[in-house]
Formats: C-alpha cells, sequence, structure tokens
C-alpha cells in the first residue's frame, strides 16, 4: 500500500507526518488553558490550607473535567477519531473527579476514604486533599500535552500495522475458538481434571471461589492471558458482523466470559474482554460501515456494557447463588471507582515516609518470569507499604491510582512524567489504529485495543499485570498472522 493510499483514510489531524501544517490546524481543543487554571486554583487551595478553598478547587477541577469530558465525546460524536483522548480524559473523570466530586459533596466535606487506614482519623486534612487535586490536575494537563505535543515513533507503529489476518476469514474465527479454550487447559490443569469443583469455585467469586486468573499467577496464567486475547477478537468480530463462523466466536465468547465474569470478580478482567470491541468501533480506522452507523452500535455496547460490569460488581462478594436469593442492587457495583481517595492516601503516607524513588520499569521485565524459577521474585515495595498501611495486614489488597503511585516515589516530578507518557500512549494507539483496514487487520486492532484498554485500567495502578494482556495477545498476532504483501513497484516508481 502506498503512502497516499494509506494516509487518505486517515482524519486530517492524525496525518502530522504527511500535512504538518494543515493536520496542526485542525487538531481538536486541547483545553490546555482551563486545565491550567484548575492547576493554579488547586495550588492556591494548598497554600491557603483552607477547605473552603478546597472544596472551591474541588468543584473549579470537576467542572473543567466533565466539560472536557463532554466536548471530546460531542467531538467524537460528530466526527470520531480521538479514541485514546476520550479514553484518557473519561478516565480522569471516572477514576478521581467522580471520588471528589462524591467526598466534597459530604457533611463534613472529605472524610476519610476507609476509616481503617490510621493515618487520617475521621477527615482528611485540607492541605492532603489539596495536593491531590493538584496531582490529578497536573495529570490531566500533561496528558493533554503529551497527547497533542510528543512525537510518535512511525516507523515502529507502520511496523506493528503491516500484518493481516489469516485466511480464508474462518480461520480468524476458528483461532479465536482455539485460544479461548486454553483459559480452560489451565483450569482444568489447576484443579487436576475436577471441573465440577472448578465451577463450583467459579459461581462463588469472592467469597471463596479460587478459579480465574489469581489462581495461578506462573505458567498457567500465560494460558489465560490467551484466551482472553481469542475472546476479545472474537467478540470483536461479532459486533462487526464479519463474515466466517458465527457459531465459532460465540463459543470462544461463550467459553472466556464465565471465567472473566465470575472468576475472583475482577472487573478488570471483564473490561479486557469488552473494551477492544467498544474502541475497535470507535477507532479512526477503515472500516466496512462508516462511523455515522457505527456509533449507535458503540452506545449500545456502552450501556450493556457498563450494566454486566455494574452487576457483577454487585454480586461478586456474595457469589451468584447468594445472589440469587436476595433483590440485588447494582449502585453496590459502583463501589471501586473512587481513586481520588487512594490518591490522598499516597500523599500521607509520602508525608510520612518520604518519597520511594522507585523506578517501574524492571518490573516490566521481572513480573514475566514464572514464580517457579524465581520463587522470591520482588513486588514494588512502595505498593507493598501502601497496601499494609491502609488493609493493615486484612486479606484484601487496594491500588494507590497511577497519580499515587508516581507522587508516592517521585513527588510531583513522577506525576508530571507519567502524564506525559499516557497522553503520548494514547496517541500512540490512535495512530496505530489509522493506519489498519479493519476487515483484513481485526488481529492487530484488537492488539491496539487491548493496549488502549491497559491505558484506562492502568489508572489504578501502573503495573506489568495491566500490561500482559496486550503483550500476550501481541505475540499471539504475531505468530498468526501474516506479513503484508509489499507492493511492487512500476518503472516511474509508482506502484502498479
Amino acid at each position: 500500500m502506498n503512502r497516499t493510499a494509506q494516509t487518505a483514510v486517515q482524519p486530517a489531524w492524525l496525518q502530522q507526518g504527511a500535512m504538518p501544517a494543515r493536520a496542526h490546524a485542525r487538531l481538536p481543543p486541547s483545553y490546555v488553558p482551563l486545565l491550567g487554571v484548575a492547576t493554579i486554583i488547586s495550588v492556591v487551595a494548598a497554600l491557603t490550607d483552607s477547605m473552603a478553598m478546597v472544596i472551591l478547587a474541588t468543584w473549579v477541577s470537576v467542572a473543567v473535567g466533565l466539560y472536557v469530558l463532554v466536548g471530546d465525546s460531542l467531538l467524537m460524536w460528530r466526527r470520531g477519531g480521538i479514541v485514546g483522548r476520550l479514553a484518557v480524559n473519561f478516565g480522569i473523570f471516572y477514576w478521581f473527579w467522580l471520588g471528589a466530586w462524591q467526598s466534597a459533596g459530604l457533611d463534613p466535606a472529605f472524610p476519610s476514604p476507609d476509616l481503617l487506614y490510621p493515618g487520617f482519623g475521621a477527615l482528611v486534612p485540607p492541605r492532603v486533599v489539596a495536593i491531590s487535586l493538584v496531582g490529578v490536575n497536573l495529570f490531566a494537563l500533561t496528558a493533554m500535552l503529551g497527547w497533542r505535543h510528543l512525537p510518535q515513533p512511525h516507523r515502529l507503529i507502520a511496523r506493528l500495522a503491516d500484518r493481516l489476518d489469516p485466511q480464508p476469514a474462518n480461520w480468524l474465527d476458528l483461532v479465536a475458538l482455539g485460544l479461548a479454550s486454553l483459559a480452560w487447559v489451565s483450569v482444568f490443569l489447576a484443579y487436576q481434571g475436577n471441573l465440577v469443583a472448578a465451577v463450583q469455585d467459579l459461581l462463588l467469586m469472592r467469597a471463596g471461589g479460587k478459579t480465574g486468573p489469581s489462581a495461578d499467577v506462573g505458567l498457567l496464567h500465560h494460558l489465560h492471558l490467551l484466551g482472553v486475547f481469542g475472546a476479545a477478537l472474537g467478540l470483536a468480530r461479532i459486533v462487526l458482523k464479519s463474515p466466517g463462523l458465527r457459531w465459532a466466536r460465540y463459543l470462544a465468547v461463550g467459553l472466556m466470559f464465565p471465567l472473566l465474569f465470575f472468576g475472583q470478580g475482577s472487573r478488570f478482567n471483564l473490561g479486557y474482554l469488552l473494551l477492544p470491541a467498544m474502541l475497535i468501533l470507535m477507532a479512526p480506522a477503515r472500516h466496512r460501515l462508516k462511523w455515522s452507523k457505527r456509533r449507535t452500535t458503540v452506545v449500545v455496547f456502552v450501556a450493556v456494557g457498563a450494566l454486566l460490569i455494574l452487576y457483577q460488581g454487585a454480586i461478586r462478594t456474595v457469589g451468584i447463588d447468594a445472589a440469587r436469593q436476595t433483590n440485588v442492587d447494582l449502585t453496590a457495583g459502583l463501589y471501586g471507582h473512587d481513586h481520588f481517595g487512594a490518591m490522598m492516601v499516597a500523599v500521607d503516607l509520602a508525608d510520612a515516609n518520604g518519597f520511594y524513588m522507585e523506578p517501574m520499569t524492571p518490573f516490566f521485565i521481572t513480573h514475566f518470569i514464572p514464580r517457579q524459577f524465581w520463587p522470591s521474585k520482588p513486588y514494588p515495595q512502595s505498593w507493598l507499604d501502601y497496601n499494609f498501611a491502609w488493609t493493615q495486614g486484612n486479606a484484601f489488597n487496594v491500588t494507590p491510582s497511577i497519580t499515587g503511585q508516581y507522587y508516592l516515589n517521585w513527588g510531583y516530578a513522577g506525576v508530571l512524567y507519567i502524564g506525559f507518557f499516557i497522553g503520548w500512549l494514547a496517541r500512540f494507539c490512535e495512530t496505530w489504529f489509522s493506519r489498519l483496514d479493519i476487515r483484513r487487520q481485526l488481529m492487530s486492532a484488537t492488539v491496539a485495543g487491548l493496549l488502549l484498554g491497559f491505558l484506562f485500567l492502568s489508572f489504578r495502578f501502573f503495573y506489568p499485570l495491566y500490561f500482559a494482556y496486550p503483550l500476550f495477545g501481541f505475540l499471539a498476532y504475531r505468530i498468526l498472522s501474516r506479513r503484508m504483501p509489499r507492493q511492487r513497484q512500476g518503472p516511474g516508481g509508482s506502484g502498479r
């Protein structure tokens, strides 16, 4: 495919390499001035140490975050394309500003996110709230700047997008089914063939169940990761109504869904099934249907997915059998979204212990060495201390939020770094999507969707456990896809 044909289908703002002047002129609004104002007001609140000023800064920050989210949503509805930036801004509002909004509206404002944590008492000090506001606003500001201004590695993206799905189309559905089946192989081995016990554990969810990705975090877990990629690929083919073996793609999703929905009730696992298909529908790539016809499907998909995640969150502590005997309150499924409270705990812990100065990069390497070969493999000390300080040794774990994680280690410098990186990664995924023909490169699009899903879910905790899903999807994609044939050049230099 020559460069002209490749860029002709991209929105102008994605074509910076080919037409920088026009692309820059048509970039979506950056909202940088508004985000800067919210940051400055948060800094003033931190300097005054007044709860009234902190509450005002919270309302301003939430209002700016909502304005940015609504603006990007309307732009997405009209012309599509900014799926990465929309994921970032939705993530900031969902993971941070909703919780801040709820806490600021209570009387008294900003109670401790969990009385089990001994650092606060009944209320969070105004200074800690204000520093948390500054951190989240800085994260939103730098993410926007990173998305807009940081250069993209176009050669690398071209390599990621240079492979085609296996042919004929029936094979792609069989590939999805085969990969999804591997997850049950890990369950079969873990339970020594006793699938009845496995299913019973599965339905208990967090009320004593062990089936799921957390049952074995070593070699068998890798089969589960491949299964998630297969099911995500099958679901994408279902919603796109691609030609092929429909029974195989439905069976692939059906095999994996119980493991992801019931197994330990982990919402991020279910997210990795649902997010790629939704993001592919929204992606700035070549589709069989125009965006004006796909966006209705996106709305329905989002509504169904949200209900599934709410229902899973509402029943996961009791299990499906107990849930049948009671009226399920779907609002209970909202618990767990508030990571503004997690950020405040990280700020307080940094005040008490100092900054840990612990880089995360080595853990993205050591994480994939199975414990069979390295039983004493380390975890990040900053997270171990954070988790113990909050849980006080009880049998559950907590995540510090991506801003809390980097503030705990590097202060505001860490927040600035990870904000720029997240914005850059969002644009990276958009550019990857823009090079794809979904009709022939759905496997590549599914990996890009998993990577963007990793970005969104990493707002809880930037950790290699979440990165394993796009990584193993990428490995399967590179092995099972075929190289795009190079276009032959005629005597005049143009493709024939």
